[in-house]
């Protein structure tokens, strides 16, 4: 009996996350299209969709236009849930935003966390939470990383009023958060995000250009390593110890590194690049455009595999322009074949709010599961 009643309510679960699922994603839904949506009989979803009103999961927002019949109600996701706190961790920085159970950022706050040890960095993370939490009520917390499983597993020592315990960071996190806590790669919370805001809601990929370059992707991917492809026979040595990767043309860091060094322009910033580039006749220009060149070829090596329908560039290179975009998606035509001659390229234009967006919506995707 044990094991069938844990069958059944597994089963009520996934029923459960189908319809809020179909909630959110809609943004605002009748019970007919759900149950057309999720395959569920109409009695069902009636039963499933009371509960989450009692929940406070959803609730109704009006009633659908009428088209000759009788007019239906709509349901949304009811922003009482409480909010969700994203944060995004780098090397340097903490970024954290408030997010309403409609995905909308309200707030967001930064903290600088080099050379800090992983303690410091959870009591950082802790104090931004309840900064937070000051104001609104916090459902959970979603931490997006560069390696979900090494961090979630790094040992710390966390005082209680009883002892000093040994534990992971993703138990320490939620004994002192205590809210539910998903831990996952930045980058998929940045793709999931661009999603959200996008008519593709599907084989999305997301190339954050920032630091070490990392792609992630809807669906999410796992740790990945296009950093160091070889996409030329020239240039700089890589970390890796190589010649030729990806990451050395096209990183955030390496553009500015590159431009300084060829410009001999030691203050060079990306807001002078963004001014100078539209000019066609400049060094900058020229130099850009050779990243388009190498960017083209990362983007078709990556698109063999994984057939993209959207190609989102991230990072302090989104503050270029739609001439970019345009360089890049005709490197993309020259070096690939005719099924990549429809790819769009993009540059993001949601900045950090993609992976404060993101991380929410991959926590409330995924609610009744964990």
């Amino acid at each position: 009996m044990g094991k069938k009643r844990v069958h059944l309510d597994n089963y009520k679960k996934e029923n459960k996350q189908k319809v809020f699922n179909a909630i959110l994603e809609a943004g605002k839904i009748s019970r007919t299209n759900i149950a057309k949506q999720t395959s569920l009989s109409s009695a069902s979803v009636t039963l499933i969709v009371d509960e989450l009103i009692n929940e406070k999961y959803i609730k109704e927002i009006g009633t659908s236009a009428s088209t000759g019949g009788r007019s239906q109600k709509l349901l949304g996701v009811d922003r009482a849930m409480g909010r969700i706190i994203s944060f995004l961790i780098n090397d340097y920085y903490i970024f954290a935003g408030s997010v309403t159970a409609s995905l909308e950022v309200e707030n967001v706050v930064i903290r600088n966390i080099k050379h800090l040890p992983t303690e410091d960095i959870l009591n950082v993370i802790v104090e931004v939470f309840n900064q937070f939490k000051k104001n609104s009520d916090i459902y959970s917390a979603s931490i997006g990383v560069k390696s979900p499983e090494f961090f979630k597993n790094t040992r710390v020592s966390i005082s209680t009023s009883v002892s000093a315990d040994f534990i992971t960071v993703d138990e320490a996190l939620r004994f002192m958060l205590g809210v539910p806590v998903i831990i996952e790669r930045g980058v998929n919370f940045a793709a999931l995000g661009e999603a959200h805001n996008s008519i593709q809601k599907k084989n999305i990929y997301f190339l954050d250009l920032d630091g070490e370059i990392q792609l992630g992707g809807v669906p999410s991917l796992p740790v990945e390593h296009v950093a160091h492809m070889k996409v030329g026979d020239e240039g700089k040595i890589c970390s890796c110890g190589k010649v030729g990767c990806l990451n050395t043309f096209v990183s955030s860091e390496k553009i500015i590194e590159n431009l300084k060094s060829e410009l001999k322009e030691p203050n060079l910033t990306w807001h002078l690049i963004s001014e100078a580039y539209p000019d066609g006749s400049s060094n900058v220009s020229e130099a850009i455009h050779k990243v388009s060149h190498y960017l083209g070829k990362g983007i078709v090596n990556i698109s063999t595999l994984l057939r993209p329908s959207l190609f989102i560039l991230g990072g302090d290179i989104s503050k270029l322009d739609k001439i970019f975009e345009e360089k890049v998606e005709q490197s993309v035509r020259n070096f690939g074949y005719y099924d990549l001659n429809d790819l769009e390229v993009r540059l993001s234009r949601t900045g950090k709010n993609a992976f404060f967006v993101g991380g929410a919506k991959m926590f409330l995707l995924n609610v009744f599961k964990l």
